[in-house]
């Protein structure tokens, strides 16, 4: 046994350390106080209602895992990587450490559950399925939105630049949160109009997109709305079994004609070899949902399943593709 080995596998086991030390500096909003000259500790201790001394070993660790610079005599200074975490940062990362104190990080802890029952370590923490957690719950429901809508403008742009969406009239983004897809998409093709179909409670039309885009309350599982050219679904079937995934696209098809297209955008799993990224999520869709990354064979058999067929895959500039389907 290496010594390399032993260690890299340590950093493995002891990864849970890291991960709450910078979410908790997250919930605290440590950087962007920094960023507002709040700097040492016990100025930031008064500012976010922390005890001194353990604010203190919390700054001594985020500095040593290279999160912030030191500044004596016990303060910190923003760098590269708590800049990632300031809230207006392009491709924020706060929302994303936030959700993962809020939902993964004790879902994750009932991994040996979710492997050995099959069912999701959400469920078994907090007593019910994720979906019906954060429409409980309406700060679950906004963080994770917040995450889903901060990691995707750079998804966004990939999808915009993978796929030619000029001849389309109408679209309908079908799981669409606050419709970050729909809005980008708007402002890349003048001529397009969007539906943007979720469970959660509709937000505001951005001025410059009023009367182009639209936001409608609903439910995928039930019925998404007929007429549109195309529908979007995009990183919505990994959050679903396989079952309730074929009831989707079944929908999907149903508000479809022969001229329209579904377009699928997910994480597409090798057969070989897959990233680690991939496995990591598709991990984490077991762990949080029940549902799973696809790879190409099985998105075309759920395709296939709901009475659509798929045509052909575009890759992106991001790890996500399109798979373009029709009716059959």
């Amino acid at each position: 046994m290496s010594d390399a080995a032993r260690l890299a596998l340590r950093a493995m086991i002891d990864g849970y350390r890291a991960a709450q030390i910078v979410a908790v500096a997250a919930e605290l909003g440590l950087p962007d106080l920094v960023r507002s000259g709040t700097r040492q500790c016990a100025e930031l201790a008064q500012r976010t209602g922390a005890n001194p001394d353990a604010l203190r070993r919390l700054l001594r660790a985020l500095c040593a895992l290279g999160v912030f610079d030191p500044l004596p005599p016990d303060g910190v200074a923003l760098n590269e990587m708590s800049r990632c975490l300031l809230v207006d940062a392009p491709h924020s990362l706060d929302p994303w450490a936030g959700l993962m104190l809020d939902q993964f990080y004790a879902s994750w802890g009932a991994l040996r559950e979710a492997v050995m029952s099959g069912g999701t370590g959400f469920e078994k923490v907090h007593g019910a399925d994720a979906w019906s957690h954060r429409g409980r719950n309406a700060r679950s429901g906004r963080l994770f939105n917040h995450a889903m809508a901060s990691g995707a403008s750079e998804l966004c742009d990939a999808v915009a630049n993978a796929y030619d969406f000029s001849a389309v009239p109408t679209l309908v983004d079908v799981g669409g949160g606050d419709g970050t897809l729909a809005r980008a998409l708007l402002r890349h093709y003048a001529m397009l109009n969007a539906i943007v179909v979720d469970a959660g409670e509709p937000g505001p039309v951005p001025a410059d997109l009023a009367g182009r885009l639209s936001v409608v309350r609903g439910d995928f599982l039930a019925g998404v709305p007929p007429g549109a050219r195309c529908y979007v679904l995009s990183r919505v079937l990994h959050d679903w079994d396989d079952v309730r995934a074929v009831c989707i696209l079944q929908n999907v098809a149903r508000a479809m004609d022969g001229s329209c297209v579904a377009l699928i955008v997910e994480r597409i799993m090798p057969d070989d070899a897959p990233p680690l990224e991939f496995v990591i999520s598709d991990i984490n869709m077991m762990v949080m949902n029940g549902g799973r990354e696809r790879t190409q064979r099985e998105f075309a058999q759920l395709l296939g399943n709901a009475g659509l067929h798929l045509e052909r895959t575009l890759r992106t500039a991001s790890p996500l593709s399109i798979l373009e389907a029709r009716r059959r």
